[in-house]
């Protein structure tokens, strides 16, 4: 058969099944709500509400305006098991949404965009605000979100992080020092963090690793409202207070790591950060956001997301992020097999056991449906006796 018959003949396939997935997308549009944004396969907008009309022109990626802004929920669209597009909820983007700022990517979990609601109303308050975060789970981005919408965001944001320093560097580092006041400071001074702040806002992350004297020194501060530098003279400051740590505050001052009466001076406010394991829906967007980043164009996300589900990731942001720049390394170029995608996971986990179980679990769920639930052709399939299989199948809770 000649090549151009060939090619002529793959052509109109493609075609083929383009126009049936575009024409599956279109039946599927009169199904739902007038509130709904559907979008192609390729997440470029093929329908969208009247008032929505001025915001999202047809034919534009979705992805590129939704930002950390806006609440909503993605669903995708299956027709004949085939993925034709993209449901997407949208919540008072035109209103609440845009109403505060927030740096952070897009969450679809509802208990995640509780959590920032309840983030911008203790924003918009006066109050110090405590911040419980596991490692990784990106404090300093809510700490910006506080900053930004709060009476104090037209003044400067000054992070410390108190666990990264030594007692004396510390004291240097947030209260500062007047000229000479110790062998080798800087002639002219040191401004400190806590002076910095003055007018603005002052992160201290990991304040549970302070010691008892510098917990000491910063009550005075927030008792008196003014500041000594080393060797100085007292100052009068205003400034918002938000801390953070990784650790239960409440159980550092039962075992009397951390004084009693500046956990009430600091722990007005509390916050407490979902972590991602029980957000994993955030993989997608997370996802999203570093191919945006580096420019990475790959029809295979969801592969990562399908793989990536299955782990617990108690390194949360920090972990799955280093996940992603092992796997642009190695498959910058090339499609990597769930096996690489795992391999690449694991390498950099402390925790693979939870997600070893689901994968197994998973493989067995999927052959089980696959031969019908024949319980010597699963076996089989997946190269077990009957009583392996069984025995697997009892560990996993499965019927």
């Amino acid at each position: 058969m000649p090549l151009r018959v060939v090619t002529q003949k793959i052509t109109n396939t493609i075609v083929y099944h383009y126009l049936e997935r575009k024409n599956s997308l279109l039946r599927y549009v009169a199904k739902y709500s007038e509130d709904d944004l559907l979008c192609d396969e390729h997440f470029r907008i093929v329908y969208i509400s009247d008032k929505y009309t001025d915001k999202f022109p047809i034919g534009d990626d979705i992805r590129s305006y939704l930002n950390g802004q806006s609440t909503y929920k993605q669903e995708e669209i299956y027709v004949d098991k085939e993925l034709v597009g993209y449901r997407f909820l949208l919540q008072d983007f035109s209103s609440e949404q845009n109403s505060f700022y927030y740096p952070g990517i897009s969450s679809q979990n509802e208990k995640y965009q509780k959590f920032l609601k309840k983030v911008v109303m203790f924003a918009t308050s006066d109050l110090p605000i405590h911040i419980y975060g596991e490692t990784g789970s990106r404090k300093e981005i809510i700490a910006e979100t506080i900053h930004h919408n709060s009476s104090k965001k037209s003044g400067p944001l000054v992070a410390l992080n108190c666990g990264a320093l030594n007692e004396n560097l510390l004291e240097s580092q947030l209260f500062g020092y007047a000229p000479g006041a110790f062998t080798g400071a800087d002639s002219k001074g040191h401004t400190g963090k806590i002076e910095q702040a003055d007018g603005g806002s002052l992160f201290l992350d990991e304040i549970d690793n302070m010691s008892k004297k510098m917990q000491t020194a910063l009550l005075r501060v927030l008792e008196d409202q003014q500041v000594t530098r080393i060797n100085g003279l007292p100052k009068k400051v205003d400034f918002r207070l938000i801390t953070a740590s990784n650790q239960d505050l409440k159980q550092a001052v039962v075992e009397q790591r951390f004084r009693e009466d500046l956990f009430y001076r600091i722990f007005v406010g509390q916050l407490a950060i979902p972590p991602l394991r029980e957000r994993l829906i955030d993989l997608r967007p997370l996802i999203q956001e570093f191919c945006t980043q580096k420019n990475w164009r790959i029809n295979w996300q969801e592969e990562i997301f399908q793989a990536a589900k299955n782990y617990s990731w108690y390194g949360n942001v920090r972990e799955f992020n280093n996940f992603l720049e092992r796997l642009y390394v190695f498959y910058s170029s090339e499609q990597p097999s769930k096996q690489d995608i795992c391999e690449l996971i694991e390498s950099g986990s402390l925790q693979v056991t939870d997600a070893k179980a689901n994968n197994e679990k998973q493989e067995i769920e999927n052959a089980l449906e696959k031969e019908k639930f024949h319980i010597s052709n699963t076996a089989k399939r997946l190269g077990f006796s009957r009583a392996t299989l069984y025995r697997k199948m009892k560990a996993h809770n499965m019927k």
